[in-house]
């Protein structure tokens, strides 16, 4: 692996002061050569004779053969940095001015993430900046960027994107000077555009379309052919006109401190406006048999704000503090190319990013129920114990027209965080705590079917199923293969968790040694420490790490780990 890195600072005083060269540049060059060797050894599995009750081990695997193995992977890229930087008082003003151009290039691009590695992949920039301060009380800044990508068209491969923003230090006026509550107050409000040229695909050149696969379908010509032949089908098309996403992103905060600055922190409201968004259409009927281009028609809102709040203060030698953070984010999908519904509740328009959708649980199958004959057609021969649905559109069967919008989305809409210590006479002690609401989680199906193949029975399954003697608590359906899919796999209420949480993250406890003491062995300092992670959490879902997404509670669980450390400084 080779990294070279280059920066040059030139002041140019000679020309008018405050004015200034610097050039960066960095060169990565790396190649890696695998050599595999492995063999399969014998397997055996553990049997026992019904009649004489003895152990015995059947062979299933034999010795292979030594096979052997060998791959290479190869990187280079480099990045080329050149600006010119002004920044100059004049009295009370403060003027400073920026012009850089950056450009960057990627010769092996990661097959794993992006399609067409034999083809380097690049970006070009240009970004201008003016700022203009006036006494430490008055402050504007202007941004704007001129980006190109590979992705789109001669034409439409540059954007720009500007910003702008201006704050008031409250504090610095003649008003604020005669009081001591308020040591720091700034006012401050920007907005900006900012772009994305990538796509949740490994798709590269959006408008080039994509070549024929040869091989992509058998068709039968003529007439009393047994076998059909293959024939070369159109992938992905190309769009000429497509461009860059872009977001409208505006932000109103103030900072403050307080108290003698014991206490400070920071508000802010955002809102963000996506437009453009890159995606395919989704109402192309199947008989054009190629993949839609990509477009940009996508809009999604973004709205919510920020807390933080910074406490410290001392009591002799005892110094402690608490800070604390809180965030709240709403999305909402203003359009996406959907086809036309029957009925409301099934569009994802005007639902946020990541809302789940299933059926409504309506409780378990009673003798009752059968009896009454009023149960909708769930399709399926139901017995007592399986799990029963709301009919939204009253048509008496539950079908796909039957399910909505249910939970909170995936995404938490609300975070939180707070950190806490002290320091008193070498002691010290910090924690972390952290959590999420107004999310939701569906169980994973392998951790709720109970016929999950290889998958572990769970004790929860035997606990909470159905059965004639549970029926009046059970809270999941009986153990049945034929139910299965009405029962476990179709995502509903009956399987959509509140994941909210309140975690302990991490606990710090050390003592730091110091005194004259400590030179005769040539140390300055020694501490000693123990921390656990993840000790604590308090969660509804219980089932699952409540972090972990849908595809993500099959892996390792959350492991409670404990370390004790030892901190010499020579």
């Amino acid at each position: 692996m080779q990294f070279q890195l280059l920066s040059l600072q030139q002041k140019l005083d000679f020309l008018t002061k405050g004015l200034s060269l610097n050039i960066k540049g960095s060169y990565n060059s790396g190649y890696t050569h695998r050599k595999n060797r492995y063999k399969e050894i014998p397997y055996y599995t553990a049997h026992r004779d019904p009649e004489t009750n003895e152990l015995f081990f059947r062979k299933f695997r034999e010795e292979s053969q030594l096979y052997f193995e060998e791959s290479t992977d190869r990187g280079r890229n480099w990045y080329l940095e050149g600006s010119l930087n002004y920044d100059r008082k004049f009295g009370k003003h403060q003027v400073g001015a920026l012009i850089l151009y950056n450009q960057w290039r990627d010769q092996y691009p990661d097959p794993a993430q992006f399609d067409y590695v034999s083809i380097p992949r690049g970006y070009v920039g240009l970004v201008g900046r003016a700022t203009y301060n006036f006494d430490n009380r008055y402050m504007v800044d202007f941004n704007v960027g001129y980006n190109g990508s590979e992705n789109f068209a001669p034409g439409h491969r540059y954007g720009i994107f500007p910003a702008f923003s201006a704050g008031w230090i409250l504090s610095e006026e003649k008003f604020m000077k005669n009081q001591s509550f308020i040591n720091y107050l700034k006012i401050r409000g920007s907005y900006g555009i900012v772009g994305n040229d990538l796509m949740n695909t490994k798709s590269r050149f959006f408008y080039l379309p994509d070549a024929y696969n040869p091989y992509g379908t058998s068709y039968n010509f003529g007439v009393d052919v047994s076998g059909n032949r293959d024939g070369a089908t159109e992938l992905q098309m190309g769009n000429p006109l497509v461009s860059w996403e872009k977001a409208g992103k505006q932000n109103y905060g103030l900072d403050f401190s307080i108290l003698d600055e014991h206490l400070s922190g920071s508000f802010d409201y955002f809102i963000e406006k996506r437009h453009d968004i890159l995606t395919t259409r989704n109402t192309a009927p199947n008989f054009i048999a190629i993949t839609m281009p990509v477009v940009n028609i996508g809009k999604v809102d973004n709205k919510g704000f920020e807390l933080v709040l910074k406490w410290n203060h001392s009591i002799g030698d005892f110094k402690y503090w608490i800070n604390g953070n809180l965030s709240y984010a709403k999305n909402k999908i203003v359009y996406k190319d959907e086809i036309p519904h029957k009925y409301p509740w099934l569009y994802e328009t005007g639902q946020s990013v990541g809302q789940p959708f299933g059926f409504i649980f309506d409780g378990f199958v009673t003798e009752a129920d059968l009896e009454s004959g009023k149960l909708p057609d769930h399709k399926l021969d139901l017995k007592p114990g399986d799990a029963k649905y709301k009919d939204l559109n009253g048509d008496n069967i539950i079908d796909d027209n039957d399910q909505c919008p249910i939970g909170n989305p995936i995404y938490p809409q609300l975070t939180a965080g707070i950190t806490a210590g002290f320091e008193y006479k070498g002691f010290d002690f910090s924690m972390l705590w952290a959590g999420s609401g107004k999310v939701s989680r569906f169980i994973s199906a392998g951790l709720r079917v109970p016929f999950g193949g290889n998958y572990g029975l769970l004790q929860y399954m035997i606990d909470d199923h159905w059965t004639p003697e549970t029926a009046e608590t059970a809270k999941t359906p009986r153990f049945s293969g034929a139910a299965n899919a009405n029962n476990y796999t179709r995502n509903s209420t009956l399987w959509l968790k509140d994941a909210s949480y309140i975690r302990l993250k991490n606990v710090q406890i050390g003592y730091t040694f110091k005194g004259e003491w400590m030179k005769k062995i040539h140390l300055k300092n020694m501490r000693i420490y123990a921390s656990g992670e993840n000790l604590l959490t308090f969660d509804h879902l219980k089932i699952a790490d409540p972090e972990a997404t849908d595809d993500k509670q099959f892996q390792y669980p959350l492991q409670m780990i404990f370390n004790i450390g030892l901190n010499l400084n020579f």
